[in-house]
Parts: C-alpha cells; structure tokens; sequence
C-alpha cells in the first residue's frame, strides 16, 4: 500500500541562525551514539562527521543508503547531512524524539525476513537494498498497521523504558 502525500513527521522549514545551529550541533553531537551511530537501514557503522539524517523519518543513515532517501522524493524522506548542513532545532528536536531505535520499531514492525547485505566502503547501495529502502518506507510494507507515525510516538515508549504519560 503506496501512502498519498507526506509521510513521517512534519517538518519546518525556517532558517536557523548562527546561535541555533552552534546549538543545534552540540546537541546532534550527543545523539550520534549508540543505536543511532549505525545507518537505520543497513547498518553499517557510521560517524557524526559523515553521517545523514531523514528528519521526517527520525532515522539515522549512511551516505549510501541517503542516497536512495534522496531518490525517494523529498514528500517520503527529507535527507539532510548530519554535520555539513545547517540543522533548526525543530530538526533536532524530531530526531531527538524519534532515533533509530523507534524509527525502527515502526517501519519494521512486521521485520523482513530478510536484511539485504550492505557493503562497506561502496559509492552506492546495491539493487537490493534500493528495494528494501523504497518498501520500507514508500511501500511501508513492513511498518506498522493502521496509526501514522506521530499517532505512534504518542504510545512508543521512552527511550528510559518509561511509559509515556499525556502531560509530559
């Protein structure tokens, strides 16, 4: 099932100022770690240095698979470069909600039974993982039934393992 218009989380579009993306870095700087230091999709190892981002998608990605984000079309991932490019706190902020760990617990709730192999150091993804990029997220063929990612979130679990309480 192809979903009509945007997907993921919206997204603002105001310019940032020099004092916003000072801090807006710093606080990247503190994300870049653990579940989100490897590449949502294929999971190969990345750094805050070359690492990218779907800021709708709240996924963390190689300079590959950003690649097939960017050939999906901006309406399905809206790929930015972690440290290269200029980052609003309303960025930030989505990523900071979302990350890999929950990216991935919605667009692979239904996991695949198969990962395709990524290889490291490759100037573009393979045939196989373009496919499983473009069903992941355009297809949605593993993502969870019936609730848009921002309906999720709402009941995703913290990142602490902490139920989420409606006056937070």
């Amino acid at each position: 099932m192809a979903p009509v218009g945007e997907i993921g989380m919206p997204c603002s579009n105001h310019k940032t100022t020099p004092k916003e993306q000072q801090e807006s870095e710093r606080r990247l700087r503190t994300i870049v770690v653990g579940d989100n230091a490897v590449c949502a999709d294929c999971r190969l190892p990345i750094q805050f240095r070359n690492a990218w981002a779907s800021i709708n998608l709240g996924a963390y990605l190689c300079i590959q698979c950003s690649g097939v984000h960017r050939s999906l079309g901006v309406h399905l991932s809206k790929v930015r470069a972690v440290a290269a490019d200029d980052w609003n706190s309303d960025w930030v902020d989505n990523m900071e909600r979302w990350g890999n760990t929950r990216a991935t617990a919605f667009w692979e709730a239904k996991p695949p039974q198969q990962r395709p192999e990524a290889t490291q150091g490759a100037t573009s993804a393979s045939r196989p993982m373009v496919d499983f990029i473009r069903a992941k997220y355009a297809e949605r063929v593993f993502a969870a039934e019936g609730v848009e990612p921002g309906d999720w979130l709402l009941y995703a679990p913290l990142a602490n393992g902490w139920a989420r309480h409606f006056d937070e």
